[in-house]
């Protein structure tokens, strides 16, 4: 974008601005409760009283509140869940990106308390509220399970890509075309940075690629040019003095 590479800093900003979105990967079973979006004046609330005694709190009953129109109603049953979820910036899962930028900046942490947990997503639009406890007293958790793994999924790649790309071809214009050396290994160094925040295994990434396209509704390129670009993007050496 800016003819530096992208960095884990870039990723996570983006993550934490609404640019781009993170996923968590469950390899073991996790407890959640699972609910849909609803409208906010659809959904049920209830009163309480506030510390100090002097006002009402109105209380969104089982739930977790999206935007101001629209909420997640979570079912009272507790399910399993594992696999691949899209992390949503919402209490525990902003923290936790946030948390892990300021140690890339080496500053110190500020002390927070989410106390809604995090809420994860599925494409099909499902959504997920990761629990901790004993039965009949689970609540949300603070942090993720040791063995979660924070990615990014192939077609968040490409929609990265994709926003990046018009800009670079604005920039080019009345020049002829075409990708100036700088910028191309500019968006090598981006497409690189996010292959391997997607964990996308080497014999597996043009297959990968050619179907996240697809999905998305775009035309492949040909089989021969994914490969180079990913090849090229692979053999990419490390900055001398990357600071």
């Amino acid at each position: 974008m800016t003819g530096e590479p992208l960095t884990n800093k870039d990723i996570y900003q983006l993550a934490i601005e609404g640019k781009a979105t993170l996923s968590v990967y469950l390899p073991s079973d996790v407890p959640a409760r699972i609910g849909d979006a609803i409208a906010a004046s659809d959904a049920k609330y209830s009163k309480a009283r506030s510390l100090s005694g002097d006002a009402d709190i109105v209380l969104l009953r089982n739930g977790y509140k999206l935007t101001n129109d629209e909420v997640v109603i979570f079912e009272d049953e507790i399910y399993q869940i594992s696999g691949l979820w899209d992390l949503l910036m919402f209490a525990a899962g902003e923290q936790a990106i946030k948390e892990r930028l300021t140690k890339l900046y080496n500053a110190a942490p500020q002390m927070q308390i989410a106390s809604d947990g995090f809420l994860l997503s599925l494409p099909c639009g499902k959504y997920a509220n990761l629990l901790a406890g004993h039965k009949g007293m689970e609540y949300p958790v603070m942090q993720l399970p040791f063995d979660a793994l924070i990615v990014i999924r192939t077609r968040e790649v490409e929609r990265i890509a994709n926003v990046i790309s018009p800009k670079v071809t604005k920039a080019n214009e009345g020049e002829g075309g075409g990708l100036r050396s700088r910028e191309r290994n500019s968006m090598l160094r981006i497409v690189r940075a996010l292959l391997e925040m997607a964990r996308l295994p080497e014999k597996g990434a043009v297959p990968s690629v050619e179907s996240q396209l697809q999905e998305l509704g775009f035309t492949s390129p040909k089989e021969e040019t994914i490969r180079k670009v990913l090849k090229e993007a692979g053999e990419l050496e490390p900055d001398e003095n990357p600071n």
